[in-house]
């Protein structure tokens, strides 16, 4: 459902308005991780082990905050330059947590989480226009 709404939101990079299903699509993502965190959580609160599981939940966490400010720009509140660093951020924990004992299905997600934010921080460094200073216009 993320991977859809991921494409869908691609699809939509071009689209000067804000619609309601890009809103939605940029909230896909969120919903996903705060799923994943409330399980992982349950799953992994027996283990006394927290190095086996820290890696995971702060990759989870900057993936949070990285779609979080990715969000921003459906939203009309963008910035730029704190989604690029979240994202690459990120990025850097889900691929730091593949090596990780997890099943293929985690790591597989991982990755896809990892590849969705080098994407969108690449699409959103190379889409940076300078500011416009003075009057509206140009009028001096």
């Amino acid at each position: 459902m993320t991977g859809a709404a991921f494409i869908w939101q691609m699809l939509s990079i071009g689209d000067g308005e804000t619609t309601s299903g890009t809103v939605v699509c940029a909230s896909m993502p969120i919903v996903l991780l705060v799923f994943w965190l409330i399980v992982s959580y349950k799953v992994n609160i027996i283990n006394p082990t927290i190095s086996a599981y820290a890696v995971e939940i702060l990759a989870l966490c900057a993936a949070l905050i990285a779609f979080y400010e990715l969000a921003g720009f459906a939203y009309g509140r963008p910035k730029a330059t704190r989604s690029i660093f979240w994202s690459q951020f990120a990025a850097f924990l889900c691929i730091t947590a593949l090596p990780d004992d997890r099943t293929g299905g985690q790591q597989l997600m991982l990755a896809a989480i990892a590849g969705m934010l080098l994407f969108q921080s690449y699409l959103t460094a190379s889409n940076i226009r300078p500011a416009v200073s003075g009057p509206v216009g140009g009028a001096q």
